[in-house]
């Protein structure tokens, strides 16, 4: 645990990132600016024993009266993804991302690591744009979805 704890920092030092560590939780946070719509994520990675999970939240929710289009929209994105998904707190409409590494029996290299921060990134730049539509009231998830995968969302 400690090593992954250290391979964290020396991340977030290598990538020159601000964040804040919780040692009595084993709990890292920071915030990344994605210089586009969706503004700025928050991120928060919970290290244990075995494991750790990158949790990447977008600062806006869904509102009530949207939930079941953005959680068809976040259903289809999640349909086939590899590593992560989207996840939707139906109580308060908040949206992340998350990865799961497991640790356990075997050691990880730097580039897990990174790949596993940056990757819910990568898959906000890729949805959340047609997210925020689907957000404010379009109502195609099928069609958002299509438009992402097939590269025709609007920039």
């Amino acid at each position: 645990m400690e090593k992954v704890i250290q391979m964290i920092k020396d991340f977030f030092t290598q990538e020159a990132w601000n964040y804040t560590y919780s040692e009595g939780q084993s709990v890292f946070i920071t915030d990344i600016d994605t210089n586009g719509v969706l503004g700025k994520l928050h991120i928060v990675i919970k290290v244990k024993e075995s494991f750790y999970t990158v949790h990447c939240i977008l600062n806006n929710h869904a509102e009530k009266n949207n939930i079941a289009l953005v959680a068809e929209y976040l259903h289809r994105a999640n349909y086939g993804l590899n590593n992560g998904n989207f996840e939707l707190d139906y109580e308060d409409g908040q949206i992340l991302y998350k990865t799961f590494v497991n640790f356990k029996d075997s050691d990880i290299s730097p580039t897990i690591v990174k790949d596993s921060i940056y990757l819910p990134i990568v898959m906000y730049n890729r949805y959340g744009k047609n997210l925020l539509k689907i957000m404010t009231g379009s109502d195609n998830p099928k069609q958002l979805i299509a438009e992402v995968e097939n590269g025709n969302e609007n920039s």
